[in-house]
């Protein structure tokens, strides 16, 4: 072994530099590679290496036996983030300059893995599992983390299935080649039945945490099987019961189908209680008490405490975002933690999208809430929720119905338009009352009633409140009542039109204004599709819609 030099870090780096440059010196290669010289070292002067050696690699010195013992976290975690991308093209470089280097399969899978968890720069990892079929074509390991990857993108999809499918062949008893074929599987539409099939021979292969996991997510989201889905999460807990993804996920089934809000906040306390800085546990609690009016000081507790554990939080910040607008009313604190998620989160247009939402329907203030969007589009100019946000507020709350129309081109070419398809007739029956043409207006009225096949989506309750306040404004209240009267058949859509009712009525019955403001202090306005939820919500678009006017 090198014997230990006296040279400082930095000096002896330059000196190793300097000789491979000049000669490809093995032994000042060894110097630079002495792992226990190296964990020696003060951490100013590793940094300085670090940086000193992913220089050099864009000036294509670095030697591929650098990168292949390079598999060291903290030695990748130094590296500086504006350097990351440009050392993943340097990989890929140094893989092109040494296919006739002398390693083995195995090194060249190692270095892929890496490449692959340090830098997450996908394209060199697969080269790097390429060159390592290139000396075995049946290497095991590389065949199915290829496979893994090439599934993380829709057009190499048809090429993950291959590998995997050998993968599959090679060794049929690995259990997580059938725990990729399940994950690959269920990214389409009519595979579902194949990927149960895949998960399941995963667990019967290796019954632990990892395997029950996957299979209870596949019954939890992809299936809705709440029985099955909870049966496999308390298996992922009896071979690991300190799982917290187990336990979170065990609260969403309690939540979302048992309604158990008691026993989801117990297994959420249970997870934090095993780890205090889980940010997703943090994070899930807040949503879970932001469901209670009772509990929002909890619950922003909770939101808090999840940016405590991680300032970098995005969800955190969004959560408390929701919980400030929709349940304390605090909207200008719903609008900083809005924005705090958009920096935090800058490729998800949500969190601009929200800013919009508040600015529009509760503060009524429209100029902000049309940059908000704006934002949020450019961010992902086929977001059809945000996109149909803003033709909204353009036509019913602007009146600029050319510059609404022109939006709503642009929304009727998205991709996704087909998951909303009783919004899409709401607006083209706004756009016809808007001149005058009630006939048409109905007609798109009843379209978008019967796209809901007998069921009321919480997510699109809020089209229809804004649908219904905008038919209002226009003069239409009388018809809009006789449209949802003959044609709502969901018991929870039925009361609309006795929304409607209260409306009509306050303006000359004290009496029913007196419930109508006692309606608007009821805690059960917080279940969508109640008489209350929507008295509720339609009287804050009308107060939002005054506010506006009496500032313009």
């Amino acid at each position: 072994m090198t014997e230990p030099i006296s040279l400082s870090f930095s000096d002896a780096i330059e000196s190793s530099r300097a000789a491979i440059l000049k000669s490809q010196d093995q032994h000042a290669l060894e110097q630079f590679l002495d792992s226990e010289r190296i964990a020696k070292l003060k951490e100013r002067d590793f940094v300085d290496a670090i940086k000193r050696l992913f220089m050099w690699s864009r000036l294509e010195v670095v030697d591929l036996q650098i990168l292949l013992a390079l598999d060291s976290q903290a030695a990748w975690a130094l590296v500086p983030d504006d350097l990351a991308k440009s050392c993943g093209d340097t990989v890929t470089d140094v893989i092109g300059r040494s296919i006739h280097t002398q390693c083995d399969a195995e090194q060249w899978f190692q270095l892929g893995e890496s490449v692959m968890e340090n830098l997450g720069h996908h394209y060199a990892a697969v080269e790097a599992y390429e060159m390592a079929l290139r000396v075995d074509q049946h290497h095991f390991s590389s065949i199915l983390s290829k496979g893994q990857i090439f599934c993380l993108y829709p057009d190499t999809q048809d090429r993950a299935l291959e590998a995997l499918e050998l993968a599959a062949q090679l060794k049929p008893g690995d259990e997580e080649v059938w725990v990729a074929l399940g994950q690959l599987h269920s990214m389409h539409e009519g595979k579902s039945r194949e990927a149960e099939e895949c998960f399941t021979k995963a667990v019967d292969l290796s019954p632990t945490w990892y395997t029950y996991m996957y299979l209870g997510d596949h019954y939890l989201y992809q299936q809705q099987m709440p029985e099955e889905a909870k049966a496999a999460f308390e298996s992922a807990l009896e071979h690991d019961p300190e799982c917290c993804p187990a336990l979170e996920n065990l609260a969403e089934v309690h939540r979302v189908f048992y309604e158990d809000y008691d026993q989801a906040e117990s297994l959420l306390l249970r997870s934090t209680e095993l780890f205090d800085d889980r940010e997703e546990s943090w994070v899930l609690l807040g949503r879970l008490l932001s469901q209670h009016s009772e509990r929002c000081q909890d619950a922003e507790r909770y939101f808090l405490k999840a940016l405590e554990v991680n300032p970098e939080s995005g969800d955190a910040a969004h959560g408390l975002g929701y919980l400030y607008a929709i349940r304390m009313h605090r909207y200008q604190d719903a609008i900083e933690a809005f924005e705090k998620s958009a920096h935090l989160r800058p490729g998800i247009p949500y969190g601009w999208s929200a800013v919009g939402n508040v600015n529009a329907e509760f503060l009524g203030r429209y100029q902000q809430a049309e940059q908000a969007y704006q934002k949020a589009l450019q961010v992902d100019p086929a977001e059809v929720a945000t996109g149909l946000n803003y033709v909204y507020l353009l036509r019913d709350c602007m009146n600029r119905i050319e510059d609404a129309k022109v939006e709503f081109e642009k929304v009727e070419k998205a991709e996704s338009l087909p998951q909303w398809e009783a919004a899409v007739p709401l607006h083209r029956a706004l756009f016809a009352a808007n001149d005058g043409d009630w006939d048409a207006a109905e007609m798109n009225l009843v379209q978008a009633i019967d796209s809901l096949h007998g069921e009321f989506p919480q997510s699109s309750s809020d089209d229809w409140v804004r649908a219904v306040v905008s038919l209002m404004r226009l003069g239409y209240l009388p018809q809009i009542q006789q449209c949802f009267t003959e044609h709502l058949t969901d018991p929870e859509l039925k009361t609309l039109p006795q929304a409607l009712e209260y409306f009509k009525n306050a303006k000359r019955d004290p009496q029913v204004q007196q419930q109508l403001d006692a309606i608007m202090q009821s805690e059960r306005y917080y279940q969508h599709g109640t008489l209350e939820w929507f008295v509720q919500h339609i009287q804050v678009r009308l107060n939002a819609l005054a506010t506006a006017a009496a500032v313009g």
